[in-house]
């Protein structure tokens, strides 16, 4: 156990900054925050190659957000403490680094970069962010040991006794330094006790005061947050879908979850058309004529023929590309139209100001004709804009108004449908990343309640921390609500990547 008092720890370990480094040397939190970094790279590489997505976007977006990830972090993180010089608010290797500002700036950078590329790859942003975002999950986990050197991000206090159930080595630095920045103290004053003002020494002759690794709940429970996801809610339409393939097609799928046909002889199997060929396992099956080779088909393979790999018919597929491209067509028609509808009605009004502008001048202001020719004036403009907004509403009966944009695309339904016939539950493209937002918001606003004021999101503020953490949750809400049930049938087209091609 460590000495009582903060004199003892500091007669025994010296330089306090030496706590937050390896050895003394290697600054902790940085090393940890590169781990954490790579290991979400590394994870965000096997979801790529799992969903067959190419990997050159991700290589450039690694150098388009990490830096401004890392720079956000430490803006957000150390702007608000009082008395911070400027330029140590780029110091990223220092404590006061901000989950929320990592993510601002990295996700806004990511955002633009990917959402440029996906017009090119025609791959959804859903399907990117749901390969990356829940994976800094695991980051978070990783990064948050770098508190634990720095000795920030604590709980409740408590006795040392109460901390039996950790090791030494981090029980030990469950404890905050004393804050002694009102001496002004330089140079090496831990080697020179019993020189310090007589206030300094009494802070420091107190007792350690221990706390709660609220760091370590945190990790802990961010890396059950992303095994709920990537194993839970990934897996909740392959689980309770209602129908299931095999139900409706007992023949097409034989495996252990088939209540009829465990194996099947290949010449009884129904197909269907994918994109992949769909790997069976050849078994060797007892009967009464003797042994036979039959076959069977995975749990996931099952689905990925039912749904992920299936290929709705050539012709249903190029019916509705057909009604894209006219619809596409007809309002990129309608826009051209539109836009020179407006300018010339532009002119024809300027046209008319400038005619009567003339006639007027050269009448008297109060003469009867010059009260003809404004009221002939007024009539020809209402008429030009009565005729204007006839023809603009004409436009925007063939292509729509402005809600366009909510109301989506009118075949998206239609495409939906022939992609997923037999209704099959399915968890989007999407919602995986807006349950990272859920998960972790709520994580955090448990753990809010614990932390010290300076060390919330909104430092010093708390009810302002808890309001933006709750918009922030609801927008995860949002998010899921819009990937579930709304994009798929309004804003989906062919030939783009999603939970499957399509």
């Amino acid at each position: 156990m460590l000495g009582t008092t903060y004199w003892d720890w500091f007669t025994q370990h010296g330089d306090p900054s030496a706590e937050r480094s390896f050895f003394g040397v290697i600054p902790a939190y940085p090393v940890f925050m590169f781990i954490g970094v790579a290991v979400t790279i590394l994870l965000a590489v096997i979801r790529f190659k799992q969903k067959g997505v190419p990997l050159r976007e991700l290589e450039l977006a690694i150098f388009i957000t990490v830096p401004p990830g890392v720079l956000g972090a430490s803006l957000f993180g150390k702007m608000f403490i009082p008395n911070m010089v400027w330029y140590r608010t780029f110091f990223f290797w220092e404590p006061g680094m901000s989950l929320f500002g990592c993510l601002l700036l990295g996700m806004t950078a990511g955002f633009v970069w990917f959402y440029l590329r996906s017009k090119k790859t025609q791959i959804s942003m859903w399907v990117y962010a749901d390969c990356i975002i829940p994976n800094i999950l695991i980051g978070q986990a990783i990064g948050r040991w770098g508190n634990l050197f720095n000795h920030e991000i604590m709980g409740q206090e408590v006795s040392y006794e109460q901390l039996s159930w950790l090791p030494e080595w981090i029980k030990n630095k469950l404890f905050y330094f004393p804050n002694l920045s009102e001496f002004h103290l330089t140079g090496d004053w831990w080697n020179h006790l019993e020189s310090l003002p007589d206030g300094a020494k009494d802070i420091l002759k107190k007792d350690i005061v221990y706390h709660q690794p609220l760091f370590l709940y945190e990790s802990v429970a961010n890396i059950f947050i992303w095994v709920l996801i990537t194993f839970g809610v990934e897996n909740i339409g392959r689980i309770f879908s209602k129908p299931k393939p095999w139900d409706l097609q007992p023949k097409g799928y034989p495996g252990w979850y088939n209540k009829q046909f465990k194996t099947l002889k290949e010449t009884d199997l129904v197909d269907v058309q994918t994109q992949l060929p769909v790997k069976y396992k050849h078994v060797k099956v007892q009967t009464e004529t003797g042994e036979e080779i039959e076959i069977k088909l995975g749990f996931y393979q099952a689905w990925n023929k039912a749904y992920y790999w299936y290929v709705p018919s050539e012709e249903a597929t190029r019916k509705i590309e057909n009604k894209e491209i006219e619809q596409q067509n007809t309002l990129e028609v309608g826009l051209k139209n539109l836009k020179k509808l407006k300018a010339n009605h532009k002119l024809k009004m300027l046209k008319i100001k400038t005619d009567y502008k003339h006639k007027l001048n050269n009448q008297p202001t109060k003469s009867a004709k010059y009260a003809d020719l404004v009221k002939v004036k007024q009539k020809t403009e209402r008429e030009e804009d009565i005729q204007f907004s006839n023809k603009k509403q004409e436009i925007y009966n063939l292509i729509g108004d402005w809600t366009r944009v909510f109301k989506g695309k009118p075949t998206s339904r239609e495409l939906e449908l022939i992609h997923n016939p037999n209704q099959y539950l399915v968890i989007r493209s999407g919602v995986s990343t807006g349950c990272y937002i859920v998960g972790y918001l709520i994580l955090r606003i448990v753990l809010e309640t614990q932390r010290k004021l300076e060390e919330l999101f909104i430092q010093n503020s708390l009810i302002l921390d808890f309001m933006v953490l709750a918009l922030i949750l609801l927008a995860g809400i949002a998010i899921i609500i819009m990937a579930q049930w709304i994009a798929p049938y309004r804003y989906r087209e062919v030939h783009w990547l999603y939970e499957k091609s399509y």
